[in-house]
């Protein structure tokens, strides 16, 4: 059966869409996959949103309330004229939270029908589609996620059934909601005789896979620390929004490292804490906080994303190496994996050989759309998608909401 997965991740910075052949289990094939940049405009609006979810604990009900008196604080009387008259034009709707939601489904739906048609497809071919939505919050330890989504808009304008909200009963039930790539990456490795197998996700968070055995009793994950984000937010500041991320290393791989950085970065204490924690563990892009430092006009951009990457590189490593299974090799995915200085960094600290996802024939622009394309698989057959060594949840579930077709 043919499922089409959607995905925005926490970079905010577009959307990927995959369309698998699938049995829910071992079975994989991917057929298409599609990735789209949101424009600047729409990017910070989401990011802004992201800001106020955060501030209001995650609350629906506050944020659809508080949204636009919130952004209008944030922003100055010229800037928030310019966001309302941007949304107007594009989406034909007034600013609000409510629209912000059918704007991001319209969007992914446009993104899903251009896929359809690039790969000769009809979405009367589709089983289901697996639709994330766009986190705006997360924070387990609260028993709270919020993933922005409208469904309807997504069930309608393709006809077809849609499984979304994947997060929230396992949050609900004392899980952590995330990584929910294990069990896909699982179905990956034993189509390809892989395993023993590390596989690292880096987003804007980075997360980790270990693919022990063939069982599923042999899948555990969890968060390694920041991915994507320090960088990508130490650029936005320096370029005042113009720069969104390190792209194909431009910046990184001119820098070198700042041992004073580094030492600046491990005394947060959230992430002392973080990393004195076992797994399964989860982590949200607002957790971290560039120290000062980093901003000292002594410090080049270069060397400032060159010690943010080495970071990250250094935290997986630092979690692998704890792993009780060695495993065969690593395999990297994600947007990070795009980035020659981090890929450079990883295969200088992990002892073990390191692929992209590309070399080893994956898709890696695309991986996580087609995660939502195999959950919607899997909720539609109530095999698990959630288990206790992904997400500390404390039983294997099934998570995910059915919107049928009509």
């Amino acid at each position: 059966m043919l499922y089409l997965g959607l995905m925005s991740g926490t970079s905010m910075d577009g959307i990927d869409a995959a369309v698998i052949e699938t049995d829910g289990r071992s079975r994989v094939n991917t057929l298409a996959g599609l990735t789209e940049r949101y424009d600047d405009s729409f990017h910070h609006l989401l990011k802004y949103a992201e800001k106020i979810a955060h501030n209001l604990q995650g609350d629906p009900v506050k944020i659809n309330r508080e949204f636009l008196p919130r952004l209008k604080q944030q922003l100055s009387s010229a800037a928030f004229i310019s966001m309302e008259d941007y949304f107007l034009k594009k989406f034909n709707r007034p600013l609000s939270y409510k629209h912000l939601a059918q704007a991001s489904a319209l969007l992914h739906l446009n993104t899903a029908r251009r896929l359809l048609f690039h790969a000769r497809l009809s979405q009367h071919h589709l089983h289901a589609v697996g639709y994330h939505g766009q986190t705006l919050f997360h924070d387990p330890a609260k028993r709270t996620t919020l993933q922005m989504a409208n469904a309807h808009t997504i069930s309608a304008g393709l006809n077809t059934t849609v499984v979304y909200d994947f997060r929230s009963q396992d949050v609900a039930l004392g899980g952590q909601g995330a990584p929910l790539a294990p069990i896909y990456h699982r179905a990956l490795a034993l189509r390809d005789s892989l395993y023993p197998v590390a596989v690292i996700n880096i987003g804007g968070i980075a997360n980790v896979s270990f693919i022990d055995s063939d069982s599923l009793e042999g899948v555990c994950g969890f968060d390694t620390g920041p991915g994507n984000t320090l960088c990508d937010h130490y650029l936005k500041k320096q370029t005042h929004g113009k720069i969104l991320f390190d792209k194909d290393g431009h910046y990184s791989e001119k820098g070198r490292l700042h041992e004073d950085l580094m030492a600046a970065l491990y005394k947060d204490e959230r992430l002392q804490a973080y990393l004195n924690k076992t797994g399964p563990k989860s982590l949200d892009v607002n957790d971290f906080q560039l120290p000062s430092e980093f901003f000292n006009a002594s410090i080049s951009q270069a060397d400032a994303c060159y010690t943010l990457l080495n970071f990250t590189a250094e935290l997986i490593k630092k979690n692998l190496v704890s792993h009780p299974v060695i495993p065969r090799g690593v395999i990297v995915c994600g947007g990070g994996s795009n980035n020659p200085t981090l890929i450079k960094l990883l295969k200088e600290k992990i002892e073990r050989p390191v692929y992209t996802a590309q070399e080893k024939g994956w898709h890696s622009d695309t991986l996580e759309a087609e995660l939502m394309a195999y959950l919607a698989a899997r909720r539609l057959q109530n095999l698990p998608t959630s288990l206790p060594a992904m997400t500390g949840v404390a039983r294997a579930l099934s998570c995910g909401k059915v919107l049928t077709a009509l």
